[in-house]
């Protein structure tokens, strides 16, 4: 019985976590939306145990929902070998859909949104509590609108 009443709260507690985690999503998903920014740029840095680290952090331009420009930190443009991890952060849009999936399925998504304009400034997600170093973060900066 006893065990029961325990896992009937552990549930519950999952289920008003994951529920607070896509109210605060779609709060700021709504805030950034409300903005109506069209031309931005940012860094964004994929930090996780792959080969692309030396590469990070990447600026990316965005205008009208279209990357025009990613490059690494050396202003060099991506390689190509790497364009489909890349591309999946490479706008703000982007990265509150990584968010959105992560969030009721992964074992834990932390996230700190900007204050002033509501995008995730850091995502950190771990896909399974059972997997050594499947964790991954992306992490914006330098956010600035373009005019």
């Amino acid at each position: 019985m006893f065990t029961r009443l325990r896992l009937t709260v552990f549930v519950l507690l999952l289920f008003l976590t994951a529920c607070s985690s896509k109210t605060a999503l779609r709060e700021n998903q709504q805030k950034w939306a409300g903005q109506k920014i069209t031309h931005y740029r940012f860094e964004v840095t994929i930090g996780c145990n792959c080969p692309w680290r030396s590469l990070m952090p990447l600026t990316v331009e965005v205008k009208d929902g279209e990357v025009i420009t990613m490059t690494d930190k050396d202003g060099q443009p991506t390689p190509a070998n790497y364009a489909d991890t890349f591309n999946q952060a490479a706008s703000i849009e982007k990265l509150f859909t990584i968010l959105d999936q992560a969030i009721g399925s992964a074992s834990k998504v932390t996230v700190v949104y900007n204050p002033d304009y509501g995008y995730p400034q850091s995502i950190v997600i771990d896909y399974s509590k059972l997997v050594y170093d499947d964790e991954i973060g992306y992490y914006v900066k330098n956010f600035e609108v373009v005019k």
